[in-house]
């Protein structure tokens, strides 16, 4: 009963940590319109990789506001494996390139190549630096 109770302490004393820290610095995350989503060929770092780019445009008053975009590249092969690849693009980028597999190979099946790529974009923007 001891370690129940201790445990519970705990999980309660991690959540109230967890919440002050996520107020202290608040964000809001919107959608933004991405334009295109283009593989570019093979990259020039790998030749096993692909060089995807994705576009997108923001609305230029909103866009001083931005602190940075999150991209979610999401590829999907032949045989229906899917590789998501994410990251940070700084502020005053329209645009991002990513490398990913050109063909994809699991086991003993035949490589699939490239079938299907999508892309979301949303943007960070501080609610300190956000006004209504």
């Amino acid at each position: 009963m001891r370690k129940l109770f201790f445990v519970l302490n705990l999980i309660g004393l991690l959540l109230t940590v967890n919440q002050k820290s996520a107020i202290a610095n608040p964000v809001i995350d919107f959608p933004v319109e991405v334009i295109e989503v283009r593989d570019l060929g093979l990259s020039d770092r790998d030749e096993l990789k692909s060089l995807i780019e994705v576009s997108w445009r923001i609305d230029p008053l909103k866009q001083e506001k931005i602190a940075s975009f999150n991209l979610v590249l999401s590829v999907t092969y032949a045989d229906g494996t899917a590789v998501t690849e994410r990251r940070v693009v700084e502020k005053h980028a329209l645009s991002a390139k990513v490398e990913v597999p050109s063909v994809k190979t699991i086991g003993r099946r035949p490589p699939a190549f490239i079938k299907n790529m999508s892309a979301k974009v949303t943007a960070v923007i501080s609610k300190n630096n956000h006004k209504n």
